[in-house]
């Protein structure tokens, strides 16, 4: 059986001129407009700064009727700031309302984009079949400080998604994963709510139609034993996915990830023995390799913790953004096969990825 790689697919963005399509301050308000709603007022801050304080005591909605969004944007960056109190729930939603221009006699597809303290997500519409990536982040996710104004952001192209969510002043990426079709637009949308949350700086940017996903393809060669190609600076934490194709016209895919090393930290229990504390994660250490059919492997680029002793492990990671991280390696990499991974013969393909 043979197979051939027909495409290499990367996080990367393209660089794009946006505009501005949308813009929401609150500043153009008296106490209490009643294009919102009743539990809701706005909030003049120091420095004459306006906000909007939502304080629903039930699931609700911000705005009677949703904002409307104008030029259809398809490639967009939905930004906004958010702060919660410290009897609130710590969570809310942002209903987006997507138009399908095929399909322009049908009512808005509605995605939820939550944002909670325990980690924000993205929703698909129902039946589509995209898809989920896992979250950017390693290990528990800071909280919200109370009274404190958060910063979020959602980037879609070509209906792939990545949520960012800023906590104690660091940006996290929480959520990235197909979400609808390529072609749909924003239309609109609204925030639901059940309790305490104040809003602001409702911006919308439009990118030009032709801006590459964040998976971006191209093509690379393959000899029918090694396919070689370059990982370049992408953003942390990088994925990319290779597709395969044999003679049936059969597609496997195979995901490299950059994954985080965990800190073995060795620890003496009280019946006397030793037990090791792996709570800890420090980024970007390698690439985890992994096709149906095979067992997972990682491709480290940064030292592995479980062979030092707690001194060396202390002491590497006082340095360890000094090692090469592996989202960042410019080297080529190389996979080699002897078949098509995902096969249940005994021949099934062992794939290996090293650094060429």
């Amino acid at each position: 059986m043979t197979c051939t790689p027909l495409l290499l697919a990367a996080l990367i963005g393209a660089a794009e001129v946006p505009v501005k399509v949308f813009e929401e301050e609150f500043d153009r308000y008296a106490e209490h407009p009643e294009v919102f709603s009743e539990n809701s007022h706005i909030e003049e801050e120091p420095g004459s700064v306006k906000r909007m304080n939502f304080t629903p005591e039930k699931q609700e909605a911000l705005r009677k009727t949703p904002f409307a969004v104008p030029d259809d944007p398809v490639n967009f960056d939905f930004n906004f700031d958010f702060r919660f109190a410290a009897d609130s729930k710590r969570e809310f939603t942002i209903q987006l309302f997507m138009a399908d221009p095929e399909n322009q006699q049908a009512a808005p597809s509605v995605l939820d984009m939550r944002i909670t303290e325990k980690g924000s997500s993205v929703s698909t519409l129902a039946g589509h079949n995209g898809m989920d990536w896992n979250p950017g982040h390693d290990g528990p996710l800071p909280g919200f400080p109370d009274y404190f104004m958060h910063k979020a952001r959602l980037e879609v192209r070509d209906g792939y998604a990545r949520l960012y969510v800023q906590r104690e002043g660091k940006w996290y990426l929480e959520s990235q994963r197909q979400i609808l079709k390529k072609n749909m637009t924003l239309s609109g949308f609204n925030v639901l709510a059940a309790s305490q949350v104040t809003l602001d700086s409702f911006q919308i940017w439009k990118h030009p139609s032709n801006a590459k996903s964040p998976a971006f393809q191209k093509e690379f060669a393959f000899d029918g034993k090694e396919a070689e190609f370059e990982v370049a600076d992408l953003p942390y934490p990088a994925q990319y996915q290779m597709q395969f194709l044999d003679e049936k016209e059969s597609r496997t895919q195979v995901t490299f990830r950059s994954v985080p090393e965990k800190k073995y930290i060795r620890v003496t229990r009280k019946d006397g023995k030793t037990a090791y504390d792996r709570s800890q994660f420090l980024p970007d250490a390698g690439f985890q390799v992994t096709a149906p059919g095979t067992k997972a492997k990682v491709v480290r680029t940064r030292p592995n913790l479980a062979r030092y002793t707690n001194e060396g492990i202390a002491e590497i990671a006082a340095k360890w953004e000094s090692f090469p991280a592996a989202s960042k390696t410019p080297e080529e990499r190389s996979v080699s096969a002897t078949s098509c991974p995902g096969r249940t013969s005994k021949t099934r393909k062992q794939l290996r990825a090293r650094q060429a």
